[in-house]
């Protein structure tokens, strides 16, 4: 009854991975938006090393601001569309 409702979680959480997008190009086909796969993610919650999580967050801020500002430079945005 356990591997059941395991199985049953893993399956709903691979559904839900693809409904939001989260999906990769597969190595067979790699230039295909036909042909993916969900991206690799975990049920729990993985140890990170407390360095690593303070490193993290301290350059947080930095990368919100690097994305920001990519997301709104309609130039360099088509440009790198382009290729």
């Amino acid at each position: 009854m356990i591997i059941y409702f395991v199985c049953k979680l893993k399956y709903d959480d691979d559904v839900s991975i693809i409904l939001l997008g989260l999906v990769l190009r597969t190595v067979e086909k790699p230039d295909s938006n036909a042909v993916v796969t969900h991206a690799p993610v975990t049920l729990l919650p993985s140890p990170v090393p407390k360095a690593l999580y303070e490193y993290a967050q301290g350059i947080q801020n930095n990368i919100n601001l690097l994305m920001h500002r990519i997301a709104v430079n309609r130039d360099f945005l088509w440009k790198c569309l382009e290729k």
